[in-house]
Formats: C-alpha cells, structure tokens, sequence
C-alpha cells in the first residue's frame, strides 16, 4: 500500500473514532444531554417565577387566615397539657414556639400580603424574631436545615415532599376539639384548595430536577428544615432529651404543629421586605410545609379512626359513640 493511500486510511479512522466520540459522550453522560441536572440560576429563575405567581400570592393570603387564627394557640396550650411528661424538651419548645406567634398573627399576616408595617408592627416583629431566635427547638430545626445542606439525605426529603405531593390529600370532618378543628379547617382549606394545587403543579418539576437538592441547598435553613419528613421533624432530640412517648393522636397533632411552626419561623425571619430572594424561600417553604401538613393529617386520621373501618374521617369514630 502506498504512503498516500495509507495516510488516507489514518485519517479516515481517525474522523470515525472523534465522530463517535461525539455521539457517545453524551450519551454516556460526559457531556450535555437532556438528563443533566439544571444549574441553580436557572432552577430559581423558574421558583422566582412561581413565587410571584397569582397561586402563590393566593396561597400566602389563605396562609395568613392560619396564622392568625387564635385557635392555633389554643391548640398548641392544648397539646402541651395532653402530652404532658412524655413530650420532649424540644417538642415542649416547638408548642411553645406556635404559643408565642398567636399573639403576633397580625403581624405575620401583613408581611405575608406586603402590606407595610407600622413602627409598631416592625418593634413587635422584631420581638418576634428574637423569641423565635432563642427558641430552643427553632435553633434545632434551624441547624438541622444547615447539617442537612450538601448531604445525600436531601435527595430523599425531596423527593418525599414531592411523592407526597402527588399523593391523596384529605378532607378532614369536626372531631368534636374546637380548636383542633378550627386549625384543620384552615389547613384544609389551603391543601385542597385550587391555589395550593396549582403551586403544587409548577413546583414539582423543580422539585423533582436533579439539580433540585444543589438548588434546596443554596436556600436559608429555615427552609431547608421544612423538607424533614415530619415524623423525623418532631423526634428531633436537644442536649439531655430523650425518646418521647406519644400515643398516636399526639404525635399526628405534633407533625402538624411542626409544619406550621417551620412554616412560621421561614416567614418571620425572612425580611420584612419580601424581595424576589425572598419568596422564592417562602414558596419552598410552603410547599415543603405543606407537605408535612399533609402528612400530618393522613397520620391523625388514621390515629382517629378508632373503629378501624377504614374511613378515618367518620364524624362517629368518637369516643363513647363508636370506641
């Protein structure tokens, strides 16, 4: 063979292989294909999008009902005497927690709408924040959403909020406790709503990129907590705590607790100026929140459906008519 047909053949080959490579690469994930996770730019500009949506703003302002209600705190005092000696040190800070924001649901309430505060909404606020800040079970979550950071845990939160999402959400009945079911009402109200469900729906493929946990990650730690299953939120222990005993009606009253309680502590320390930034962690945080709720509220029917036919929301599953 000649030097010049031999050269030919070389450079024949060599064009094949660097097209193969080509092709291959990113097939083979060493390149840019359609399964590589979305940048954290791109995943909150799509959040920042959601966040100021018409559902999001809808679903604050049903939030804001939540917050200021009074039976909120009444529920918490509620819980606090039922549960007794077998809550923890960090679940009697975190009812405690929700006692303290009822008396500044106003509060919240106008910096969940935008509505400016008064030189004394802005010194109760700021009372607010500090007592939050110094809570030692908000201090938990708080630093439990920072250790989570980064970690392969995240992933899996995620994509628990995100199957919970997608799952059934229930309609709660009256139990016969008015302040417990003052408190679901509400909650109900949000979760089943049209708006929430619409939030839900633009936020699940954020959620479920792959980038997801980089994106969670880069959010205040207050936010990252909501992403705790709530069975794994309220079991959280402090210094010298230990393993709670709960009957299964407490423990579902306190995954709901948590919820609201995360939920409030991401939006009293968010800034009193909500800023593009600044929704966008609420917007997460409400939907993690959210689905801790809805948990929260298949485990306490569960728990109330003491004839165990199924239906965990039969207004006769009450004690002295059916158990």
């Amino acid at each position: 063979m000649n030097k010049f047909l031999k050269s030919k053949l070389i450079f024949a080959l060599v064009a094949v292989v660097m097209l193969v490579t080509v092709i291959a690469v990113p097939l083979l994930g060493g390149g840019i294909s359609s399964a590589r996770a979305s940048g954290i730019p791109t995943l909150r500009s799509q959040m920042t999008t959601i966040a100021t949506s018409a559902p999001a703003n809808a679903v604050r302002a049903q939030l804001a009902n939540l917050v200021s209600d009074p039976s909120l705190g009444q529920w918490a005092a509620e819980l606090t005497v039922q549960g007794g000696t077998n809550l923890t040190t960090f679940q009697r800070d975190l009812l405690k927690a929700v006692e303290t924001e009822s008396s500044f649901g106003d509060v919240l309430t106008k910096l969940l709408n935008g509505t400016p505060l008064s030189a004394d909404d802005q010194m109760r606020l700021a009372a607010l924040r500090q007592g939050l800040s110094n809570n030692p079970a908000i201090q938990l979550l708080r630093s439990t959403g920072a250790q989570l950071k980064g970690s392969s845990s995240l992933a899996q939160d995620i994509s628990g909020v995100v199957n919970t999402l997608n799952g059934p959400r229930q309609t709660p009945t009256p139990t016969g406790d008015a302040p417990r079911d003052a408190v679901l009402a509400d909650i109900s109200s949000v979760i089943n709503g049209s708006a929430f469900t619409t939030l839900s729906s633009s936020t699940i493929p954020v959620l479920s990129d792959s980038g997801a946990p980089a994106f969670v990650s880069t959010l205040k730690p207050e936010v990252v907590a909501t992403f705790l299953p709530p069975g794994q939120a309220i079991a959280l222990l402090l210094p010298n705590d230990r393993d709670p005993f709960l009957t299964p009606t407490e423990k579902a009253g306190l995954e709901i607790i948590e919820g609201i309680a995360g939920y409030i502590a991401v939006i009293a320390l968010a800034p009193e100026e909500l800023t593009a930034l600044a929704l966008v962690g609420i917007a997460a945080g409400i939907i993690a929140a959210g689905a801790q709720l809805i948990t929260g509220i298949a485990d306490l029917g569960e728990a109330l459906d003491c004839d165990h036919d199924g239906d965990p929301w039969d207004p006769n599953d009450t004690v002295g008519i059916e158990c």
